[in-house]
């Protein structure tokens, strides 16, 4: 895998955000309010059972080790604009990912496909060899957006996932591989995200700009 080793923080840039390891100190109250809030999480198997901020920083650093299970902020700048997951399976090179936005101001304009574009593309310089996304079947924005960017749809996984309340939901099995992933970038249209829409929010501080190529440090709601 390259540049990024098991247990390392991950970071990732886009041509306007980056993604990166949640660090303590990026843990505050309103991010404790996305991940407890039962609407926004609905679809990503309800609120966390954390209840302060000291609770959330110790239930993410127990649960996120950088190795096989990331928690990664979404960044514009220094605000934090939602949260990317990613699911890996390093003996079999697959990985599964999902997504939350949690600021209002960064919902309905593509700002989730460009972070996942970055995203897709260092699993897949990294190694991996396969990537799936889950959404529920009833959350059609998130399926939206994986047939937008371009992911092979497989089927239906038939009650594959448990909530928090021990409810089981129906997912959408979208897949890309790294054939795949190739032939979209080569393709006209932008697979992360449209830059017309885009443009209507400001550029990074001079500071924070880097190649738009994801680079790995020594690596409705938005939910999917």
């Amino acid at each position: 895998m390259a540049r990024w080793k098991p247990g390392q923080p991950l970071e990732i840039r886009s041509e306007r955000f980056i993604l990166r390891s949640l660090q303590p100190e990026d843990v505050d109250e309103r991010l404790l309010g996305w991940l407890t809030d039962p609407e926004l999480m609905r679809y990503l198997g309800g609120p966390w059972a954390s209840k302060s901020v000291p609770s959330l920083r110790e239930s993410i650093g127990k649960l996120y080790d950088n190795r096989d299970d990331f928690m990664l902020g979404a960044f514009h700048g220094t605000k934090l604009i939602g949260c990317f997951w990613i699911d890996a399976f390093l003996p079999s090179r697959n990985a599964t990912t999902h997504h939350l936005i949690g600021d209002t101001d960064y919902r309905g304009i593509d700002a989730p496909l460009e972070c996942r574009a970055a995203m897709l593309d260092w699993l897949f310089r990294a190694g991996f060899e396969r990537v799936e996304g889950r959404p529920y079947s009833s959350c059609i924005k998130a399926i939206r957006g994986y047939v937008k960017q371009g992911w092979h749809l497989e089927g239906v996984a038939r009650k594959s996932s448990r909530d928090r309340a021990g409810k089981r939901h129906d997912n959408m099995l979208f897949s890309l591989l790294p054939e795949d992933w190739r032939q979209l970038r080569k393709t006209a249209k932008v697979p992360g995200a449209d830059p017309e829409r885009l443009k209507k929010l400001p550029a990074l501080p001079a500071e924070a700009d880097a190649p738009a190529e994801a680079e790995a440090a020594d690596a409705s709601p938005d939910a999917a």
